[in-house]
């Protein structure tokens, strides 16, 4: 395992309330990407440290539409992207703010879920998929 923490938002009206895990279980992890409803939970990061760098990893959204991002050391970001997407955008929810997202940044489930348990066990992005620096 790689992953040291796995926090996110829990929301109450306009109140958010933080919840973390250390050294947290894979099952934490899909649990608690399962609880992504883009209303109460609408977030979570896995935080890990590989050769000495600090790496993030960032899931935000509803069941079935998330955005998944990624940074190292505060320094290097990067986004998930869905090939062959359709033009336009699409209005999710992450972090308790509802924004308009480019639609290629708009991963199904599937696509989330392996992210993240890629980066569960490694603390790198998932080579078989595809990731844009920002």
């Amino acid at each position: 395992m790689s992953a040291t923490e796995l926090g996110g938002d829990r929301w109450s009206g306009s109140q958010s309330i933080s919840w973390v895990i250390e050294a947290p279980s894979l099952t934490d992890l899909e649990a608690a990407l399962g609880r992504l409803d883009g209303a109460t939970y609408t977030q979570l990061y896995l935080d890990s440290v590989v050769d000495g760098q600090s790496w993030t990893l960032i899931v935000g959204g509803d069941a079935g539409r998330y955005v998944v991002t990624a940074q190292r050391d505060d320094e290097e970001f990067w986004y998930l992207q869905r090939p062959n997407a359709p033009e336009g955008t699409v209005l999710l929810t992450t972090g308790g703010q509802e924004g308009e997202f480019p639609s290629d940044q708009v991963v199904p489930t599937e696509a989330a879920l392996a992210a993240a348990r890629v980066f569960f066990s490694t603390g790198r992005l998932d080579p078989a998929q595809t990731w844009v620096s920002i």
